[in-house]
C-alpha cells in the first residue's frame, strides 16, 4: 500500500491544515439503517482547511450529481455526497418513513464515517432534511447551508404532484417531464438565467427517465413530501447558517428562503444572480465558491455573483 493510499484512508476527518493537496479518489460506501440499504461517496482531502462538507441533494439528484461542485470544494476539505434511502441507488423507501427517518439516516452515516462535526449543505428537499437534522442532531454541526429551502410545500409542487398522477395513468411521460421542468425552473421572461437551455434539457431527460424507469420511487417520494410535516417548530442550534437561492427562484421564492434564515440566531441570507431554483446547476462554480467561502468563514458582504449578503433578522417560531 502506498503512502498516499494510507493518507487517503485516514483523511476522511483529517485535522485542518493550511494548504490543500490533490484530493483522494472517490470512494463509495455501502450502508444500512433499519433494513434499508443506502450509500455515500467520499472524496477525502488529506490536508483539509475546513471540516468535511456533506451535501444532501434534492429529490431528483443522487450522489453522482455533485461531481462538478465536489471537484471544486474538495480543494478545501473532504466532501461527502449521499443517496439516502428512497433516492439514487438506495433501497426503495415507503412513504410512511418521513423526514425524521431521513435525518436519522444522515446521523447514522456520520457515525459510520466517524465524522464528529461537519459543514452540512442541504439543497431543496435535502434542505428540509438538513433543517430537521439540525434540530435533532445539533452536536454534529459546525455550519449549515440551506439552499432553495422553505418551510412549506409550494402550491406549484402540490399541483405538479396532482398532474403527475393524472398523466401517469394516461402514460403521458413526456408531458410529465415537461411539467416538472416548468415547475422547477422560472418562466423564460422573468430574468436572465445562466445555462437555461442546457439545464432545461438536462432536467427534461432526468424527469423523463424518472417517469418511465423509476416511477414507483418517484410516486413514493412525492407522497412522502405531501404526507409529512416538512417543518416543525423545534429548537435550532446557534451555529453559522447561510440560506440562499437564485434571485429568480419561483419554486422557493427569495422571501420564503429569507424566512428560513430568520429561524436561526446567526444566519445570513443572499441570492445568486442570474439563477433560479436550479442555481447549483446553472452556476456550479459560483455556487461552489459561495459554499466554500461560507464553510471557511470567509463569506463577504459583496460578491460579484451574489446580491447583497444580509444578516437575517432572528424571528424564532412561536411555541405551539
Amino acid at each position: 500500500m502506498s503512502v498516499r493510499s494510507v493518507a487517503c484512508r485516514d483523511a476522511v476527518d483529517a485535522p485542518l491544515s493550511g494548504a490543500s493537496e490533490v484530493p483522494c479518489a472517490p470512494v463509495d460506501r455501502g450502508l444500512g439503517i433499519e433494513g434499508f440499504r443506502y450509500s455515500c461517496r467520499v472524496v477525502a482531502q488529506p490536508a483539509a482547511r475546513v471540516r468535511p462538507v456533506v451535501i444532501l441533494g434534492g429529490s431528483e439528484q443522487d450522489k453522482s450529481s455533485w461531481a462538478p461542485q465536489t471537484k471544486l470544494l474538495s480543494s478545501l476539505g473532504t466532501v461527502v455526497t449521499v443517496d439516502l434511502p428512497g433516492y439514487g441507488d438506495a433501497d426503495f423507501l415507503p412513504a410512511r418513513h418521513g423526514i425524521d427517518f431521513l435525518a436519522r439516516a444522515v446521523a447514522h452515516m456520520l457515525g459510520e464515517l466517524r465524522l464528529e462535526r461537519v459543514n452540512l449543505v442541504g439543497v431543496c428537499y435535502g434542505g428540509m432534511v438538513a433543517l430537521r437534522f439540525a434540530q435533532r442532531y445539533p452536536r454534529f454541526l459546525d455550519r449549515l447551508a440551506l439552499v432553495g429551502t422553505r418551510l412549506t410545500i409550494p402550491a406549484a409542487f402540490a399541483e405538479m404532484a396532482r398532474r403527475f398522477e393524472e398523466l401517469r395513468a394516461l402514460g403521458e411521460n413526456e408531458r410529465i417531464a415537461a411539467i416538472m421542468v416548468e415547475t422547477f425552473m422560472s418562466p423564460p421572461g422573468l430574468g436572465r438565467v445562466r445555462r437555461r437551455a442546457a439545464v432545461s434539457r438536462l432536467l427534461y431527460r432526468q424527469f423523463l427517465r424518472r417517469a418511465t424507469q423509476e416511477a414507483e420511487a418517484a410516486v413514493e417520494n412525492i407522497a412522502r413530501l405531501l404526507g409529512h410535516d416538512v417543518y416543525r417548530p423545534l429548537p435550532v442550534p446557534d451555529v453559522p447558517v447561510l440560506a440562499v437561492t437564485g434571485e429568480y427562484d419561483t419554486l422557493c421564492a427569495p422571501a420564503t428562503v429569507r424566512e428560513v434564515a430568520g429561524l436561526f440566531p446567526s444566519a445570513s441570507f443572499t441570492t445568486l444572480r442570474e439563477a433560479d431554483h436550479l442555481m447549483p446547476l446553472e452556476r456550479p462554480a459560483e455556487f461552489a465558491d459561495l459554499i466554500g467561502r461560507f464553510c471557511a468563514g470567509r463569506l463577504r458582504d459583496e460578491l460579484p455573483y451574489c446580491n447583497a449578503v444580509e444578516r437575517a433578522v432572528h424571528r424564532p417560531p412561536r411555541p405551539g
